[in-house]
């Protein structure tokens, strides 16, 4: 009988959590969608994904608002996205006819856009190497989705020139092209490459100084001082950890760079990015929230840090692969809450 009544509770409590999904869900996608005459409210989108909410459904719609691509008064947004997409093929035709003129202005974009590969599947072994192939990005024959990064990229470069085109750039657009091309909503496949240009350059404006070289060894600009602050949040966190990795000499290294500069992109499986990216995106201190999920994943990785050697350390914090992202999202949260509350 009690089993009975625990059964019953279980599929009440998972009845009021559907109905409670399905009232955020209404909520949420009549401010989204256009031929609702609810409007928006910016702040209350950005609590609910900062607090939980992720819907694959909603995402290209929240992406294009975080990230400064749809006017905040929804009434306006179907004029300014005709007019942001006619404006990408202008833009586009120009870097075309400047490569036209400077073959193999592109090749390092070629490189890297033809080697990567967010979702593996093994297709063979050839010469004892594992064969493998990116089930999104080579789902077609005709390389539909590396040839739009590549127009992406290259119109980037062109359109840019004081930022132009660094390796990794591609890793930071990927997520936001793979958002809008494997969308359910039409317009949002349809323009994906164009949408995902303008979000990509609203993006780099903001962190383009990670990949502008002359910063590298600045501690004051750039990705060095973001690095910088990694360690310090450590230090404040956790003094124990900081001084074994300053004895082993970890933090001297630069093994956080590309979790820094490529926004953590390069450290989940693209799902977990995507949910992760909801949260920071929505964050009004984004990309400070960046720091302290850095600071997160070292502290998480306290013991294999305690007890290894340098060769072994620099392994698992280079590893691809991180503990689950909500779970580093949480302590960093937490982190940042208590930091603030310090009054520091």
């Amino acid at each position: 009988m009690k089993d009975k009544m625990m059964d019953v509770e279980h599929e009440c409590n998972k009845y009021i959590e559907e109905r409670t999904e399905y009232k955020i869900y209404k909520h949420i996608s009549e401010q989204l969608d256009l031929t609702n005459f609810v409007p928006r409210n910016y702040y209350e989108l950005r609590n609910y994904c900062y607090y939980g909410y992720s819907n694959s459904l909603l995402r290209p719609k929240f992406w294009k608002l975080f990230l400064g691509y749809l006017p905040k008064n929804k009434f306006k947004t179907e004029f300014h996205l005709r007019e942001r997409r006619k404006l990408y093929h202008f833009y586009h035709e120009k870097a075309h006819t400047v490569l036209m003129d400077n073959p193999g202005i592109d090749d390092a974009i070629n490189k890297d856009v033809d080697r990567v590969c967010i979702l593996p599947v093994t297709v063979g072994i050839e010469d004892s190497n594992i064969q493998q192939k990116c089930t999104f990005l080579d789902s077609s024959s005709d390389k539909l989705h590396r040839n739009a990064l590549k127009r992406i990229l290259l119109t980037f470069k062109v359109t840019n020139s004081s930022v132009g085109y660094t390796q990794g750039m591609h890793m930071v657009l990927i997520p936001i092209y793979y958002v809008f091309s494997t969308s359910s909503d039409i317009d949002d496949v349809k323009y994906a490459e164009e949408d995902a240009f303008f979000c990509f350059f609203n993006l780099m404006s903001e962190v383009g100084e990670h990949f502008v070289k002359e910063y590298d060894y600045d501690c004051t600009l750039g990705i060095r001082k973001k690095m910088n602050s990694v360690l310090e949040l450590v230090k404040k966190y956790d003094i124990e950890l900081y001084n074994a990795m300053e004895r082993k000499k970890i933090s001297e290294t630069m093994f956080h760079l590309r979790w820094v500069s490529l926004l953590l992109c390069s450290e989940f499986d693209i799902n977990q990015v995507l949910v992760l990216w909801d949260k920071l995106f929505s964050d009004s201190y984004r990309f400070e929230m960046v720091i302290y999920c850095c600071a997160a994943i070292i502290i998480l990785m306290k013991k294999a840090i305690m007890e290894s050697e340098f060769d072994e350390c620099m392994s698992v914090l280079q590893a691809t692969k991180k503990d689950d992202v909500l779970t580093v999202f949480a302590l960093a949260d937490k982190m940042r809450r208590e930091h603030f509350s310090s009054g520091e």
